[in-house]
């Protein structure tokens, strides 16, 4: 055989009987295909991940932003209690128009007490979120000793005076979903 001839007989043997060499190897077009197929559902499948992902943080970027607002509320609200209605409701303005709050004082079980209730509302697509935050005020001198024995001691002990209040936050956090 010479060099650069042509050898017609060897190439007619390897490909009608199906022997190829690896200089000619290919894919078949179902090959392809179903390659294609496997390829587009993982990439699909890819794309809704991240695109869930970015959802969830956007969720709960707002639902910090919620908390915050409601936090600064309530510090609002209780350096000016004596001002306050039962029941109030506003907007943050154009800060944040997105947001809204409702504002809830009533009297607690325990004599002396009284629950104040911040929360922020604001709507995620068709859903509306709410974040809600509570804390219990007294305005009296609370102390479990007979008024008469506690009178001295309760500034030793760093308990709060006549016309201090006393604070204690709950329910910090809590999300709703309506």
């Amino acid at each position: 055989m010479k060099f650069g001839a042509f050898n017609h007989r060897l190439f007619f043997t390897n490909t009608v009987c199906g022997m190829m060499n690896s200089s000619t190897a290919a894919f078949t077009l179902l090959e392809l295909l179903i390659a294609l197929a496997i390829t587009v559902i993982a990439v699909v499948g890819i794309v809704r991940g991240v695109s869930n992902g970015l959802m969830a943080v956007q969720s709960l970027s707002k639902r910090n932003e919620a908390i915050n607002l409601a936090r600064m509320k309530m510090e609002e609200l209780l350096t000016s209690m004596d001002e306050q209605t039962d029941e109030q409701e506003g907007d943050f303005g154009e800060a944040f128009p997105q947001f809204r709050w409702e504002a809830q004082i009533s009297d607690a079980q325990v004599e002396g007490l009284k629950v104040v209730t911040v929360r922020v509302i604001w709507r995620e697509g068709v859903n509306e979120r709410a974040v809600s935050l509570s804390t219990l005020i007294g305005q009296e001198k609370l102390t479990s000793l007979p008024p008469s024995e506690s009178d001295g001691e309760s500034q030793s002990r760093g308990e709060p005076s006549e016309g201090e209040s006393l604070s204690a936050t709950t329910g910090g956090g809590r999300d709703e979903a309506q």
